[in-house]
């Protein structure tokens, strides 16, 4: 649609919204904020499209998705060995 493929940041910010909706919709009907704020402190394993595949947080709220190393090799992004 955009004639380039989307960026780091482009699936950083998808990420973040799909995990910001799935907290809202676990939150209830009516969520409050101690609510939803609960609902993404119980987030694991969340299909992603960002590092591993999976996303959590950790007992202190820190994110965890898997990082992946990139290399460029002939002007273009890789997996590094």
């Amino acid at each position: 649609k955009y004639k380039r493929l989307p960026d780091n940041v482009s699936a950083l910010g998808y990420t973040a919204m799909q995990i910001a909706a799935a907290a809202i919709k676990a939150a209830g009907p009516h969520p409050t904020r101690d609510q939803v704020r609960a609902a993404l402190a119980g987030i694991r394993d969340f299909p992603t499209v960002l590092g591993k595949g999976h996303f959590s947080f950790d007992a202190d709220r820190n994110p965890h998705y898997g990082q992946v190393i990139l290399t460029v090799q002939d002007e273009k992004f890789a997996r590094a060995p």
